[in-house]
């Protein structure tokens, strides 16, 4: 069989572009891979994010292949290095006859990243294959079941710095001061209730710097750790992102996206159901339209 014929056959669909980060992956996968479980086929994925170890069930299903993949290769040539190397090799023209022969095969999956064709169909079987890993979920779930099981009402926060500061000129960036301040006010919305927060952030926070609040921890904090956290508390607050998007979409979590111009109340959360769409209807501002 060549290269070809392996490639690019009716059953099959191959994703090309890399998307940014985890989460922009995941969303641009997720209507592909339904097509590909609802028709029996596959999606071909030629590049992935570092994350994709953490996510077994992902790399060995039936319905996606990443051809690529290597843990071998990565250990021994580094991650970026590999994905380089791949790069020139595919930039040489090893898929123009691939490309060539079908066209209509290849897929630029952050195009349909908005796309809910097929995947709300096997949402179920959608979140299995999604499902990370079981070290990633045992770290995780024993916490969170000792805080419920006292009575905690577990509230995600998650914080973005980092490139939050310039991007969008900062609109989305948040003080760690601000981030406290959204806390207090949603701990008083449940004031009869018992509540803890549960933090995910790339960056590193003084513990007293939230000094007076319950805070949630776990021992390892990846980002897919705290991605699998987020998506099992009880809601979620967090600036505009996919990162919480994800979490609240896989989990069912409702979510709020906060704003400094908008307060708080507990009819702003509702659970992430596709890309742009909250299930209350709120639409989720499209930010490619805003840089027009």
């Amino acid at each position: 069989m060549s290269l070809v014929d392996l490639f690019v056959r009716k059953d099959r669909k191959i994703i090309f572009d890399e998307p940014g980060q985890t989460c922009n992956r995941l969303w641009s996968y997720l209507d592909t891979i339904g097509w590909a479980v609802r028709n029996n086929g596959r999606v071909i994925i030629w590049f992935w994010d570092k994350d994709t170890q953490h996510f077994d069930n992902l790399r060995n299903s039936r319905y996606v292949h990443f051809p690529f993949y290597s843990p071998r290769l990565t250990k021994l040539l580094g991650h970026k290095r590999y994905q380089k190397i791949l790069h020139k090799l595919i930039a040489s023209g090893i898929v123009r006859p691939l490309y060539r022969k079908s066209a209509d095969r290849f897929v630029r999956g952050w195009d349909k990243r908005a796309h809910s064709q097929h995947f709300p169909h096997v949402l179920q079987q959608i979140k299995e294959i999604y499902r990370p890993n079981r070290n990633i979920r045992d770290d995780v779930t024993p916490v969170r079941e000792k805080y419920k099981q006292q009575g905690y009402y577990i509230i995600g926060v998650h914080i973005r710095g980092g490139d939050y500061k310039e991007w969008f000129g900062g609109r989305y960036y948040f003080t760690v001061e601000e981030y406290k301040r959204h806390m207090q006010a949603i701990a008083a919305l449940h004031s009869d209730k018992k509540v803890c927060f549960a933090i995910s952030t790339n960056e590193k926070i003084d513990d007293k710097a939230f000094e007076g609040l319950d805070i949630m921890s776990i021992k390892n904090t990846t980002a897919i750790h705290d991605l699998y956290m987020l998506s099992q508390c009880h809601c979620i607050i967090g600036p505009l992102s996919t990162f919480s998007r994800w979490a609240s979409f896989y989990g069912n979590v409702p979510l709020c996206f906060i704003d400094r111009d908008k307060e708080i109340t507990k009819e702003s959360f509702s659970v992430i159901k596709d890309f742009y769409h909250f299930e209350n209807g709120t639409e989720i501002v499209n930010l490619t339209d805003l840089q027009k």
